[in-house]
Protein backbone atom coordinates (compact mmCIF):
# COMPACT_ATOMS: atom_id res chain seq x y z
CA UNK A 1 0.00 0.00 0.00
CA UNK A 2 1.32 3.44 -0.92
CA UNK A 3 1.35 6.47 1.32
CA UNK A 4 -1.83 8.51 1.43
CA UNK A 5 -2.46 11.98 2.80
CA UNK A 6 -4.85 11.80 5.75
CA UNK A 7 -6.47 14.77 7.50
CA UNK A 8 -7.31 13.99 11.14
CA UNK A 9 -9.72 16.42 12.82
CA UNK A 10 -10.02 15.77 16.56
CA UNK A 11 -10.32 18.22 19.46
CA UNK A 12 -8.90 15.86 22.12
CA UNK A 13 -5.10 16.40 21.96
CA UNK A 14 -4.17 12.92 23.25
CA UNK A 15 -6.44 11.15 20.76
CA UNK A 16 -5.25 13.38 17.92
CA UNK A 17 -1.62 12.59 18.77
CA UNK A 18 -2.22 8.84 19.08
CA UNK A 19 -4.07 8.59 15.76
CA UNK A 20 -1.50 10.76 13.97
CA UNK A 21 1.50 8.77 15.25
CA UNK A 22 -0.19 5.46 14.40
CA UNK A 23 -0.99 6.53 10.84
CA UNK A 24 2.50 7.97 10.27
CA UNK A 25 4.05 4.70 11.43
CA UNK A 26 1.93 2.98 8.78
CA UNK A 27 3.59 5.18 6.16
CA UNK A 28 0.89 7.81 5.63
CA UNK A 29 1.32 11.57 5.46
CA UNK A 30 -0.80 13.02 8.27
CA UNK A 31 -2.05 16.55 8.68
CA UNK A 32 -4.00 17.36 11.79
CA UNK A 33 -6.52 19.91 13.01
CA UNK A 34 -7.98 20.54 16.45
CA UNK A 35 -11.10 22.34 15.18
CA UNK A 36 -13.54 22.28 12.31
CA UNK A 37 -12.37 25.67 11.07
CA UNK A 38 -8.77 24.48 10.87
CA UNK A 39 -9.97 21.28 9.18
CA UNK A 40 -11.83 23.27 6.51
CA UNK A 41 -8.72 25.30 5.75
CA UNK A 42 -6.59 22.15 5.48
CA UNK A 43 -9.13 20.41 3.24
CA UNK A 44 -8.86 23.33 0.82
CA UNK A 45 -5.09 23.73 0.99
CA UNK A 46 -3.90 20.11 1.29
CA UNK A 47 -6.44 18.01 -0.70
CA UNK A 48 -6.18 14.89 1.48
CA UNK A 49 -7.21 11.41 0.33
CA UNK A 50 -9.04 10.71 3.61
CA UNK A 51 -10.83 12.91 6.13
CA UNK A 52 -10.91 11.27 9.56
CA UNK A 53 -13.05 13.38 11.87
CA UNK A 54 -14.66 13.21 15.28
CA UNK A 55 -18.44 13.60 15.22
CA UNK A 56 -18.52 16.42 17.78
CA UNK A 57 -16.03 19.26 17.54
CA UNK A 58 -16.11 22.55 19.50
CA UNK A 59 -17.08 24.66 16.49
CA UNK A 60 -19.03 22.25 14.26
CA UNK A 61 -20.11 18.68 13.71
CA UNK A 62 -18.02 16.18 11.78
CA UNK A 63 -20.99 15.90 9.41
CA UNK A 64 -20.39 19.51 8.37
CA UNK A 65 -16.84 18.65 7.36
CA UNK A 66 -17.99 15.53 5.51
CA UNK A 67 -20.59 17.52 3.59
CA UNK A 68 -17.97 20.12 2.66
CA UNK A 69 -15.57 17.38 1.54
CA UNK A 70 -18.25 16.08 -0.83
CA UNK A 71 -18.77 19.57 -2.27
CA UNK A 72 -15.01 19.95 -2.83
CA UNK A 73 -14.87 16.67 -4.74
CA UNK A 74 -16.18 18.29 -7.90
CA UNK A 75 -12.77 19.95 -8.26
CA UNK A 76 -10.44 17.39 -6.67
CA UNK A 77 -9.73 13.71 -6.35
CA UNK A 78 -12.38 11.83 -4.40
CA UNK A 79 -11.82 12.36 -0.68
CA UNK A 80 -13.10 9.52 1.49
CA UNK A 81 -14.43 10.19 4.99
CA UNK A 82 -14.28 8.26 8.26
CA UNK A 83 -16.38 9.46 11.20
CA UNK A 84 -15.33 8.66 14.76
CA UNK A 85 -18.27 8.54 17.15
CA UNK A 86 -19.52 7.09 20.40
CA UNK A 87 -23.07 6.93 19.01
CA UNK A 88 -24.49 3.74 17.60
CA UNK A 89 -24.35 3.36 13.84
CA UNK A 90 -28.13 3.70 13.34
CA UNK A 91 -28.20 7.24 14.73
CA UNK A 92 -25.08 8.12 12.74
CA UNK A 93 -26.55 7.05 9.41
CA UNK A 94 -29.73 9.07 9.98
CA UNK A 95 -27.88 12.38 10.45
CA UNK A 96 -26.27 14.87 8.02
CA UNK A 97 -23.52 14.18 5.51
CA UNK A 98 -23.01 10.44 5.25
CA UNK A 99 -19.47 9.24 5.89
CA UNK A 100 -17.85 6.48 3.82
CA UNK A 101 -17.00 4.70 7.07
CA UNK A 102 -17.80 4.83 10.78
CA UNK A 103 -15.47 3.96 13.66
CA UNK A 104 -17.24 3.48 16.97
CA UNK A 105 -15.65 4.55 20.26
CA UNK A 106 -14.00 3.02 22.10
CA UNK A 107 -11.74 1.57 19.41
CA UNK A 108 -8.28 0.04 19.32
CA UNK A 109 -5.48 0.73 16.90
CA UNK A 110 -6.21 -2.54 15.09
CA UNK A 111 -9.77 -1.36 14.36
CA UNK A 112 -8.48 2.05 13.28
CA UNK A 113 -6.04 0.41 10.87
CA UNK A 114 -8.73 -1.83 9.39
CA UNK A 115 -11.15 1.10 8.96
CA UNK A 116 -8.53 3.29 7.25
CA UNK A 117 -7.28 0.46 5.01
CA UNK A 118 -10.82 -0.30 3.87
CA UNK A 119 -11.23 3.27 2.56
CA UNK A 120 -7.87 3.80 0.86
Amino acid sequence: MGAFKILVVEDEPDILHLISVFLRRRGHSVISAASGAEGVWLMHSESPHLLLTDKRLPDCLGYDLIELSKQLQANTTRMKSLLITGDDSESVVSEGGRPDGILLKPFGLRELGIAVDSLL
